[in-house]
C-alpha cells in the first residue's frame, strides 16, 4: 500500500466516524476480539491513545461495546468482520462483510438474517459492557 492509499483509507474511516457525532446519532453495538487490545499497531503511545478513544466511546449512551475474551469458544467471527445496519421501518436491513482486502454489501433478507444470528452467537460469549470497559481501561496502562 502506498502512503497515498493509506492516507485515503484512514481519511475514509475518519469520515465514516462523523456519523456518530450527529445530533441524533445511530445506536452502535460492537463486539471486538480481546486480541486487538494486545496486538501492537504502531508505537505504545498510539496503542494507549487508541484504547483511550475506545474506552471513551464505550462510555457513550448510544454505543454498546463488548470484548470477546480469548477463552471464548466461538469461532463464528474468525472468518472476518461484518457490520449490520438495521434500517427504519419499511426499509431493508443491510450488511457489509469484510475479508482480507475486500468487502461486500449484502441486502437480501436471508443473508442479513444469517449474519444477525452470527452476531448474536458472538455477543453471547462476550464480556458485559461494564466488564469490557474495565478490561480496556486496565489494558491502557500496559501501553503507557
Amino acid at each position: 500500500m502506498t502512503p497515498e492509499q493509506l492516507e485515503e483509507y484512514v481519511s475514509a474511516r475518519m469520515d465514516r466516524q462523523t456519523i456518530l457525532n450527529r445530533p441524533t446519532p445511530p445506536m452502535l453495538w460492537a463486539v471486538i476480539d480481546e486480541s486487538v487490545l494486545f496486538r501492537p499497531v504502531g508505537e505504545d503511545s498510539v496503542m494507549a491513545a487508541q484504547l483511550k478513544h475506545l474506552a471513551e466511546a464505550g462510555e457513550r449512551p448510544d454505543i454498546a461495546l463488548q470484548v470477546l475474551p480469548a477463552q471464548a469458544r466461538t469461532t463464528t467471527g474468525v472468518s472476518g468482520g461484518f457490520v449490520i445496519a438495521q434500517a427504519h421501518r419499511g426499509m431493508l436491513n443491510a450488511a457489509y462483510v469484510e475479508s482480507a482486502g475486500t468487502g461486500q454489501v449484502a441486502d437480501r433478507p436471508d443473508e442479513v438474517a444469517v449474519l444477525a444470528l452470527r452476531y448474536e452467537t458472538i455477543r453471547v460469549e462476550a464480556l458485559s459492557q461494564r466488564e469490557s470497559l474495565k478490561l480496556i481501561k486496565e489494558t491502557i496502562t500496559r501501553w503507557t
